[in-house]
């Protein structure tokens, strides 16, 4: 498995999440409501999360983390991913959350969980973001993916498809979801995003 963590860790927060669109998108995020010291650990697929927690509490410097976030998508069983977390939490001798977006309330570290879209529902973290989107739009990207279904392209992961087909509509779309952001393209002040913004701040603030 590629090494995930770092050999040393120097900040009081530390958030694992799948993989690139992942981290670039909470960043934008954690930008946006101020936050600041924390480390982003990619697992490169939430199948590694049981492996990389458990070695991630031996890095030097681990002792002084405050805080862990793991935010990974529900994908077809939110209970199902909910459990696997709290697998690996278990494996890492750390404080298990009760259930997804309520974080722990005792012991020196505080642990909380989310589940991409709501914590609720099936989904990813495209399922989020296309809720952001302009509706016409939407309605104008389903008829091109339905269109090119019927030409023979079955789409692995339509929600993704959604998203990087309303991108690249924009005025210099860019595939990084960091500079989409910068762009204006995903809007951070939609109201869709205001439970992972006060999950974060549940978790960071004090």
């Amino acid at each position: 498995m590629k090494k995930v963590f770092p050999t040393e860790i120097n900040e009081s927060t530390i958030i694992f999440v799948e993989g690139k669109d992942d981290e670039q998108f909470l960043r934008g995020l954690l930008q946006k409501i101020e936050i600041e010291d924390y480390k982003i650990i990619q697992l490169n697929g939430k199948n590694n999360l049981n492996k990389v927690l458990p070695a991630a509490v031996k890095v030097s410097g681990f002792d002084k983390v405050k805080n862990i976030l793991i935010i990974l998508d529900a994908d077809d069983s939110p209970d199902n991913t909910f459990k696997s977390v709290l697998s690996a939490l278990k494996k890492a001798n750390l404080p298990l959350p009760k259930r997804p977006g309520e974080p722990t309330n005792n012991g020196q570290i505080k642990v909380g969980i989310f589940l991409f879209p709501d914590c609720k529902n099936p989904g990813t973290i495209e399922d989020l973001i296309i809720r952001s989107f302009d509706k016409n739009v939407l309605n104008c990207i389903k008829e091109y993916i339905n269109c090119a279904e019927k030409l023979g392209f079955n789409p692995k992961n339509e929600a993704k498809s959604f998203v990087y087909c309303y991108i690249a509509v924009q005025h210099e779309p860019s595939g990084n979801f960091d500079v989409s952001i910068k762009r204006k393209h995903i809007d951070l002040e939609a109201s869709v995003f205001d439970n992972i913004k006060e999950f974060l701040k549940r978790m960071v603030c004090r």
